[in-house]
C-alpha cells in the first residue's frame, strides 16, 4: 500500500492522469468488490421502492440505497444501475463495520490497496491490528445476543438491520442518523423487514441538547458537524442532543457503541465523557483516519480513550478499537 500510496500522491489529483489513475483504480476495486463477493443467486430481485433502488437478497431481506448507477460500472450478473445498492449491501449489511473480523474478498487485487479507491473502512479489519491484539481484540467485540448497541451514524439502516438480527428479541438497538434523507431511508429499511427492536432517531450528539447546529453535506454519503472535513459542504441544520438526554429519553443502557460520523468521532466521544467514565461495560467502534485540521484524529482517539480506563488498539489505518 505504501508503494502504491507514494507514486500516487505525487499525482495531482485535479490533473488528468490523476483522474485516469483513480478512476481506472475504482474499476477495478468495484469489479473485484462485486465479482468475489456476490454469489449466484443471492440477489433474487432488483425494483424500485419508494423511489430508491433496491434489491431483495434470497433470504426474503429488502434493501433500499440512495444510490443506485455507478456509471463505470458495467457488469454481467448485476444490472448497472443497481450496482449502488449492492455495494452498500456488501460492505454495509454482508461484511458490516461493526463486525471489522469479517474480511471482504479483495481477488488478486492486495487488500491495503482498497481504501486508495474506495471506503478505507472496507480494508480496516481486526486483521490489522498488531498480531498480539487480535485474537483479544475479536472475542472482545463480537456482537451477542441481548447486546444493547448505540449506533451514531447509521446512514441507510443497513448495518441497524444486521445488528437487530444478531441481539435478537432481548437486544436492542439505538440509531441516531443526522441527515434527513438518510433517516428516512433508514426507516424505509426498516420497516419493509418489519424490524422491531431498533429505534431510530433523526438529530447529532452533542455535549449540551440544541435546538440547531450546523451539518456539513456533500453528495448522497458524505456529511460532518466538523467544519472542513467536507470539501465544499452544503451547510444545513441538526437538532443535537446530549448523550445524557439520548439515553434517559430512550430507557438505554449500551453496552457497544459504534460511530461512524465522518470526523466528528473525537468530539462526540469527549461529549460522552462522563458516560464513559462511568460505564462499567463498554465495547467501542470508531474510524479515526479523517483529518480535523489537526491531523488524523486516531491517535488522540485512542489517548483519550486509554485516559479513561479502555484497554484499546487501533490498526495502521487508524481504526480504534476499544473495551472495557
Amino acid at each position: 500500500m505504501k508503494t502504491l500510496q507514494k507514486y500516487l500522491v505525487k499525482i495531482p489529483k485535479s490533473s488528468l492522469l490523476g483522474n485516469w489513475v483513480r478512476l481506472l483504480g475504482r474499476k477495478l476495486c468495484l469489479h473485484a468488490l462485486i465479482r468475489n463477493n456476490i454469489d449466484q443467486g443471492e440477489v433474487s430481485r432488483f425494483e424500485i421502492v419508494s423511489g430508491y433502488s433496491s434489491i431483495t437478497l434470497r433470504d426474503g431481506t429488502s434493501l433500499s440505497a440512495i444510490d443506485g448507477e455507478i456509471p463505470y460500472y458495467k457488469g454481467a450478473t448485476i444490472p448497472s444501475e443497481y450496482c449502488g445498492v449492492v455495494v452498500e449491501y456488501i460492505t454495509r449489511y454482508k461484511y458490516p463495520h461493526f463486525m471489522p473480523s469479517a474480511r471482504i474478498r479483495t481477488g488478486l487485487i492486495p487488500r491495503n490497496h482498497f481504501p486508495l479507491f474506495l471506503d478505507p473502512q472496507k480494508s480496516n479489519t481486526l486483521y490489522e491490528l498488531p498480531p498480539q491484539d487480535i485474537d483479544e481484540f475479536q472475542s472482545a467485540l463480537e456482537l451477542k445476543k441481548g447486546d444493547q448497541v448505540l449506533e451514531i451514524g447509521a446512514f441507510i439502516g443497513f448495518g441497524a438491520l444486521r445488528m437487530s438480527r444478531i441481539v435478537g428479541a432481548e437486544g436492542r438497538v439505538l440509531s441516531i442518523e443526522a441527515d434527513e434523507e438518510h433517516f428516512n431511508v433508514l426507516n424505509l429499511n426498516l420497516e419493509q423487514n418489519n424490524i422491531t427492536n431498533v429505534t431510530s432517531l433523526y438529530c447529532t450528539v452533542a455535549d449540551v441538547d440544541e435546538d440547531e447546529l450546523d451539518i456539513y453535506k456533500a453528495g448522497s454519503t458524505s456529511n460532518s458537524i466538523v467544519e472542513g472535513v467536507i470539501e465544499d459542504g452544503e451547510v444545513s441544520k441538526v437538532k443535537a442532543k446530549s448523550i445524557k438526554t439520548i439515553l434517559s429519553e430512550n430507557s438505554m443502557e449500551p453496552n457497544f457503541l459504534i460511530l461512524t460520523v465522518n470526523g466528528a468521532e473525537l468530539l462526540i466521544l469527549e461529549a460522552c465523557r462522563e458516560f464513559l467514565i462511568n460505564t462499567t461495560s463498554l465495547r467501542i467502534i470508531a474510524p479515526g483516519w479523517y483529518d480535523d485540521g489537526q491531523g488524523k484524529v486516531g491517535p488522540r482517539i485512542a489517548d483519550y480513550l486509554k485516559s479513561i480506563g479502555f484497554r484499546v488498539s487501533q490498526t495502521p489505518g487508524f481504526h480504534v478499537f476499544a473495551y472495557k
